[in-house]
């Protein structure tokens, strides 16, 4: 599907079978060296119950991506490196029970705006009180967890 050149917008929703989202997702075996969705901007990921990991994402690759929502993904426990979306100004994460933290490394510099909602472990460490992930999303200039509006100052 990454091989897509002129996708602008991408939501999957309700792919209840789906366990991974990988290397596949973005190219085929034999493509290197092509970024993958080169044009997308908004990605949404829904629905998606057996969905665990996400990975396989590689530099260049999602080079107009400014708005991702990952929404009631239970399962979910791995995110690609946030660092990839260079262009990304929107990020919401809900309802994903089973994700411990952000990806290691910082959000890109772009990012404007971070929603987190019902996602227990992550809501923890992204607090101002002293919650681990509390450095990787200090950038960011408007961040919501739980209806709440919460500064880093």
């Amino acid at each position: 599907m990454g091989e897509l050149p002129s996708l602008k917008t991408l939501h999957i929703v309700e792919m209840k079978m789906v366990r991974d989202i990988n290397t596949l997702f973005c190219r085929t075996h034999g493509t290197r060296g092509l970024n993958a969705f080169p044009l997308l901007e908004k990605l949404t990921l829904d629905n998606m119950p057996n969905l665990e990991e996400w990975t396989g994402i590689q530099d260049g690759d999602f080079p107009c991506l400014r708005h991702l929502s990952i929404r009631y993904c239970p399962k979910l426990y791995v995110l690609p490196s946030m660092s990839y979306f260079c262009c990304l100004q929107h990020l919401e994460v809900s309802h994903c029970m089973q994700l411990i933290s952000l990806p290691e490394g910082l959000l890109p510099g772009s990012l404007e705006h971070l929603i987190i909602r019902d996602c227990p472990n992550l809501n923890e460490r992204c607090n101002r009180d002293g919650g681990q992930d509390s450095y990787k999303i200090a950038n960011v200039k408007n961040i919501w967890i739980d209806f709440q509006e919460i500064s880093l100052d």
